[in-house]
């Protein structure tokens, strides 16, 4: 890894450092650069400000780098606006030259990048929020803002890796946009230079490092949520803290959907804060398709039950609000609702159950919790 564009005089001693630690520098990526071993050897390196040519070429002319070469620098890589030259230590070369103008047309660019960058992301981020809250309709805000808290208790750890990485691209262009501008005002006393100290520097590089180590953690720890999820078929006799549609009197040959051609599965996940079953069932019963999904929680802090139930209330597919639900008191569950037609939601211990069935009524929906309440 090496230093953010904007810190062009650190990224210089970054690169004679490393020549000095016998690696030479070969190409320079995005954020990676590329380095061949060697011997342990004294290089000056320099970089040059440019602003790239639109036809993806080098942004200098033939005889702009032959002069450099006159010099003593000899051209090694660039990318975007930084391109870095080197000069071996004992060649005797001059100061590397920078041309006012074009260094100064180079910084502005580099600075305007970084604003672009630091909108974008927080404009793309509102754009589809608010995309989202009025394709939901009515009370869309609420059903948005339950489903992305809903998605954070199923996937905490990816979540929590996305804020901060959102977090640390936001910080890395406000420190670029910030540093740059500084460095541009200083220009305009007419101090030509490409480095300039920075206070706070050690706590800039903190919060930097910091917001980079939590979202490499939390990464981690996303990943090693996906290699623990699995899938397979819904067994005939339920194997898990869910029904099957046999438990509820309901018989036939399983199939498949026509609704996104979707067939008879289990899926579990689990995340830094619940365990985490997805089931979909289908039967073909005398040619007509009956099925039910489940989705249950087994959170790992029990006082989470309630809020959890509220939030499948708002988040519920059919449902209209949390006010179509309707509370139900049934033996063996600690608390339980119905909605009209569709779904329904029941807690017991550490244990909350979102069911969606198409029932005929909400009897038929206090019925299949009682199966639950006498099966668990």
């Amino acid at each position: 890894f090496h230093p953010q564009e904007f810190a062009i005089g650190e990224t210089r001693q970054f690169y004679t450092k490393m020549a000095g630690k016998g690696w030479l520098l070969v190409k320079r990526g995005a954020f990676l650069s590329s380095f061949r071993r060697s011997e342990p050897e004294t290089i000056r390196y320099g970089i040059v400000p440019a602003v790239p040519a639109q036809s993806g070429e080098l942004p200098f002319t033939e005889e702009q780098i032959a002069a450099y070469k006159e010099s003593g620098w000899e051209y090694v890589t660039g990318r975007g606006f930084i391109h870095v030259f080197s000069a071996t230590g004992n060649g005797g070369a001059s100061e590397l030259y920078l041309e006012p103008e074009a260094y100064a047309a180079a910084l502005k660019g580099l600075k305007k990048q970084y604003m672009v960058s630091f909108l974008q992301l927080p404009l793309s981020i509102a754009f589809f929020l608010l995309l989202g809250s009025m394709l939901g309709g009515y009370g869309g805000h609420s059903h948005l803002a339950a489903s992305a808290y809903r998605g954070w208790i199923e996937n905490t750890a990816a979540v929590t890796g996305f804020i901060f990485l959102f977090l640390w691209l936001m910080y890395r262009d406000l420190r670029g946009i910030w540093y740059l501008g500084r460095l541009c005002r200083r220009m305009n006393t007419g101090k030509l230079s490409d480095y300039l100290q920075v206070p706070g520097c050690k706590i800039s590089k903190f919060l930097n490092g910091s917001l980079m180590l939590f979202t490499a953690v939390f990464g981690v720890l996303a990943i090693c949520q996906w290699a623990g999820s699995y899938k397979h078929a819904m067994p005939a006799e339920t194997d898990g803290p869910y029904l099957v549609l046999s438990d509820i009197g309901i018989n036939g040959e399983r199939t498949q959907s026509f609704i996104k051609n979707q067939v008879s599965e289990v899926k579990y996940g689990q995340s830094l804060l619940t365990e985490h079953w997805d089931t979909f069932e289908v039967i073909d019963v005398d040619g007509r398709e009956v099925w039910m999904r489940q989705d249950v929680y087994r959170l790992k802090d029990a006082g989470m039950t309630s809020q959890m139930a509220g939030l499948l209330m708002r988040d519920a597919v059919f449902a209209g609000s949390p006010e179509d639900f309707a509370s139900v008191d049934i033996s063996g569950l600690d608390q339980a609702w119905v909605a009209e037609r569709l779904e329904c939601i029941a807690v017991r211990d550490d244990f909350v159950w979102f069911l969606t069935y198409p029932a005929d009524s909400r009897e038929e929906l206090v019925s299949i919790l009682q199966v639950l309440a006498g099966t668990i």
